[in-house]
């Protein structure tokens, strides 16, 4: 009976130890618990909710005269021509700056903006996607009036990933160029409403009630055509700065090559084996100790940040534009057929 009574205090020691341990323990409660997910992106299917941002940034020139940006940033270094109907004025002597404002009747109706010390709030150039989705909410459908017309852009999972979409109080819209690769922004593009319709690679309904541009010439075509392949080379080489490559250079018989035989490829279309020997040929013919080279053929409008937008998007033109042994590049235009024309060489 005495060893009972002795076992009871032991007894009620061991329920009351057993019954509070897990509050004094170690704290295993998380052990199973999930990671912090990675942010999604914000999607609204519907196309209803599009964020619209305080007008910041250069989408405060829009709609403006252009001496309102000529008084902070200057006079441009050239004027361009454009297929839109529009001057392209470029600023390209400090690639950390690099700008092309696209002025109309003296107002500025788009700006390609990619230098990496530029204003581009709330955005941030080389801005990972992730930060992105905090921002804005990306929709698939873009609808607004125009000139008393409805119109509808639509854009695909692609355009999404890569060219999202976005609207400003002022009515301005602002295409996010990012890298497929790397998932950061590589550059904006801001738009008034017309030049988004006109110039934008998205999916349009309602086009056609658009005002048709008037036509142009061959010569215009000529000097529109050599403004698209300096900005593509200008923009390239901003590009390969920026990531720490050494800037492409091109050559007289290199250009002449790319030139004569983008004439060729799209009047003839010749198959993929012949066309690459008879590069080889004319590097042979013309001298050039072409280690290696690689090409690019598309059909797109003719607009240079257009072209960079499907290099960027595309794998293989992806590797070309950021190899570091291709040191150089020439690429001409005939209108909307371009051909890119990487090389390396001793």
């Amino acid at each position: 009976m005495k060893n009972i009574v002795r076992a009871i205090p032991l007894f009620l020691i061991f329920m009351w130890f057993a019954y509070f341990s897990p509050y004094f323990g170690p704290d295993h409660s998380k052990k199973n618990e999930e990671p912090a997910t990675k942010q999604t992106r914000q999607v609204d299917p519907t196309g209803t909710n599009m964020t619209v941002l305080p007008t910041n940034g250069f989408a405060q020139y829009i709609g403006k005269d252009f001496s309102v940006l000529e008084n902070e940033f200057g006079q441009p270094d050239r004027v361009d021509e454009t297929a839109y109907g529009y001057q392209s004025y470029i600023y390209a002597k400090d690639p950390q700056h690099y700008l092309q404002v696209g002025v109309k009747e003296h107002k500025v109706v788009t700006i390609y903006a990619l230098g990496t010390a530029l204003d581009v709030a709330p955005f941030q150039m080389d801005m990972y996607l992730d930060d992105l989705y905090s921002i804005i909410t990306i929709v698939p459908e873009v609808a607004f009036k125009y000139e008393q017309n409805n119109y509808q852009l639509e854009l695909t999972e692609e355009d999404m990933n890569y060219l999202p979409l976005v609207c400003f109080e002022n009515e301005s819209y602002a295409a996010l160029e990012i890298d497929s690769q790397t998932n950061q922004v590589v550059s904006l593009r801001y738009f008034d409403k017309e030049t988004l319709l006109r110039v934008a690679p998205y999916d349009v309904s309602g086009l056609n009630q658009l005002e048709a541009l008037p036509t142009i010439d061959a010569e215009e075509w000529k000097k529109i055509d050599e403004s698209n392949r300096k900005q593509t080379m200008e923009i390239f080489n901003v590009i390969r700065q920026r990531a720490q490559l050494p800037e492409f250079t091109t050559t007289e018989a290199i250009d002449l090559i790319c030139k004569m035989y983008q004439q060729q490829i799209f009047h003839e279309s010749p198959k993929e084996a012949d066309l690459k020997q008879q590069l080889t040929d004319l590097f042979t013919e013309h001298q050039i100790k072409a280690q290696r080279f690689s090409y690019f053929v598309e059909s797109i409008k003719p607009d240079a940040p257009s072209v960079v937008d499907k290099v960027l998007r595309t794998s293989a033109y992806h590797q070309q534009l950021f190899d570091p042994q291709l040191n150089h590049f020439s690429i001409h235009f005939l209108e909307d057929n371009i051909f890119g024309l990487f090389v390396q060489s001793e």
